[in-house]
C-alpha cells in the first residue's frame, strides 16, 4: 500500500513518520491530511504480484498506480528512502523522509491508515489468523493460525513462513 499526497497551503502540526505514531494520533492526522490537502491517491500491489514481481517491483507498481489515481499532476515527486525508478515522474529520493518532508509524513500516514483499516476488513473475512493486529510480519500465533487453518488468497507466498507451508503442516 502507498500513498500519494499533495499538501496544500495549510500546515499540519504533528506530522511524523506513521510508525511513531499511536493509531488514534495516525487516525487524526489522516482526517487533517484528507480534509485540507490539494489531492490524494493510494494504490496497492496485490498478494499475487508482490509474488510474481519480488517486493521492490511491486512497491513501485503501487506508487505507480497511486500517482496515476491523483487529480492533480505532480512534476516531482518526494520519495522515502532510496528511491523507486519511477520512470514518468522527477524522483527525489530521501532517506528518513517520512520523518523529514511533511508530503512524505502525510502519505506513510495515509498508507497505514489505509492499509490497517484493510487489513481490519481482512480479519473479519478470515477470522482466527490475527489479521487486524498484523502490521507485515508474522506472529506465533498467526503461524499457528497457518498451521491450523492453511493458507488464505491473501498470504504472500514468495515469503517465508509462507513460503515454507508445506512444511508447517
Amino acid at each position: 500500500t502507498v500513498a500519494a499526497v499533495i499538501l496544500a497551503g495549510e500546515r499540519i502540526l504533528g506530522l511524523d513518520d506513521s510508525k511513531r505514531l499511536d493509531p488514534d494520533r495516525r487516525a487524526a492526522l489522516c482526517d487533517s491530511i484528507l480534509r485540507t490537502c490539494e489531492c490524494y491517491s493510494v494504490g496497492h500491489a496485490q498478494p499475487a504480484e508482490i509474488d510474481t514481481l519480488g517486493m521492490t517491483r511491486a512497491l513501485r507498481l503501487a506508487a505507480e498506480r497511486a500517482l496515476s489515481g491523483m487529480a492533480s499532476t505532480a512534476h516531482r515527486v518526494f520519495t522515502d528512502g532510496l528511491g523507486l525508478g519511477l520512470c514518468a515522474h522527477e524522483e527525489v529520493p530521501l532517506v528518513r523522509g517520512d520523518s523529514t518532508v511533511a508530503c512524505i509524513a502525510a502519505a506513510s500516514i495515509v498508507a497505514k491508515v489505509t492499509r490497517d483499516a484493510m487489513m481490519r476488513q481482512l480479519a473479519e473475512e478470515f477470522p482466527g489468523y490475527g489479521l487486524d493486529g498484523n502490521k507485515g510480519y508474522y506472529t506465533d500465533d498467526h503461524l499457528a493460525a497457518i498451521r491450523e487453518n492453511g493458507l488464505t488468497p491473501i498470504h504472500r507466498r514468495s515469503f517465508a513462513p509462507c513460503s515454507d507451508a508445506p512444511t508447517l503442516f
